[in-house]
Parts: structure tokens; sequence; C-alpha cells
């Protein structure tokens, strides 16, 4: 074991993450220089700056998977990071979807009573962020009735502990938990859900950036296959 408690192992997972992330950072660099259907003038295939991105993130994909099965990193840990910055990053962004509106704000004032919630109660499944397990529903209520499933958490209420203050639960879904009077399955005593609508700003905002994107993957498309045709030409 070096200094720094690291297995040889451990030591080689993160230097295979650091080694990952730098490329797709330098592919990122490319992009902002040249453009995403730019390419390289020695290589032969042409290969976009796009593709070369998509590739270098699947690297990185692939190098937090490993971390994450080997036990290094927390999966659901990352996701409530990922799902916290949705959150967070809206006030400070200039041309994205959100940005400058409302929603941005409403965005921003749910993140802050979130933090509120888990400040209140520290030690909340974070799993299920509090509310004890999934809802789902079958049928359509028209040719099947409807009917409401609930799934127990099992980090929480699956296992006996309440998913706001962890303390013992009693199992009947009715009792309401006997230290701080959670109710399970009340989506009022769980962590606050965001259910604002987009303003009609982010819509079009949206469908502008989905149209372009689709005459950028048709544009794309075009420029590979005229080049694909010119090496072929070339060939014979």
């Amino acid at each position: 074991m070096s200094f720094n408690q690291l297995s040889p192992a451990e030591a080689e997972r993160l230097a295979i993450l650091s080694e990952e992330m730098g490329e797709a950072i330098q592919a990122i660099g490319k992009i902002l220089r040249h453009g995403y259907e730019a390419f390289s003038p020695f290589d032969p295939e042409k290969t976009p700056n796009r593709v070369a991105l998509q590739k270098e993130i699947g690297d990185v994909k692939y190098a937090i998977e490993t971390m994450t099965k080997c036990g290094d990193l927390d999966i659901n840990d990352i996701e409530i990071h990922q799902n916290n910055k949705r959150g967070k990053i809206l006030p400070y962004l200039h041309h994205q979807v959100g940005a400058r509106c409302t929603c941005a704000e409403e965005a921003r004032s749910h993140q802050l009573e979130c933090e509120k919630w888990s400040a209140q109660w520290p030690n909340h499944c974070e799993q299920c962020r509090g509310l004890g397990g999934s809802i789902s529903q079958t049928g359509d209520g028209w040719n099947e009735p409807v009917e409401w499933d609930f799934d127990e958490c099992q980090e929480c209420s699956g296992s006996g502990k309440c998913p706001r203050c962890s303390a013992p639960l009693d199992f009947d879904l009715c009792v309401p938990c006997g230290s701080c009077g959670y109710r399970l399955a009340n989506y009022q005593d769980a962590m606050p859900t965001f259910d604002g609508d987009p303003c009609m700003f982010c819509l079009r905002k949206q469908a502008e950036q989905e149209k372009l994107a689709e005459e950028n993957a048709e544009e794309y498309w075009r420029q590979r296959a005229n080049s694909e045709s010119r090496v072929e030409d070339e060939r014979r």
C-alpha cells in the first residue's frame, strides 16, 4: 500500500480516468477552434471532431463504469449530484434551454427548497430522496382499470428504516413514523419535487436547438457520404 493508501488497481483505474478525461478535453478544444465537422488534415479517414469527441466521452464513461463496478465510486451519489447540477447551473447559463427565464428562477428556488429540506432531515435516504420508494401506474383507464403500485426502496423502507429520519419504521403504510411523523409514499413529506412547466421561451429554444441538431446531423452524413465517395473514386 502506497502513501496515498491506494492499491495498484485503484491507482490504475484513476490513471485511466485521468487520461481519458484529458483526451476528451483535447477533443473539445479542437471543436472550439475548428468546429464539429472539421477533421485533421493528417487523418486519412477524415474523422470529424464530433465523432472524435463521442469516442472520447465513451472512453470516459467506460472508466467511470469500471470505477463504480469496483467500488471506487458510488453510482447513486453520482446521479444525485448530476440531478442537483441541473438546478444549480441554470441561473448561470446564457444560451441553453431554461437560461435567463422564469424556468431558471423556479429551478433555483426548487434547489433551495431541497437544500433546506436536506438540512432539516440530514439522515434522509438519498436513494429515493425521502419518498420511501417509487410509485408506478398500470392501466390506461380505458381498456384496463388504473392501478397504483408502490415499490419500497431497499435502502430505507425496504430495510425497515424511515426514509426521512432513518428511525425504525412500521411496515404498515398507514402508520406514520414514530420519530418524525413521516408517512410512507407521501410526496408532501418527501424532498420537494419540481413540477414546473417550461415557459414558451424554453420551448421555442428547445425546438430551435432540435432543428439545428437535425440539420447538423444531415449535413454531417452528407459530407461523410461525399467523402467516402471521393475515397472510393480515388481507389478506382
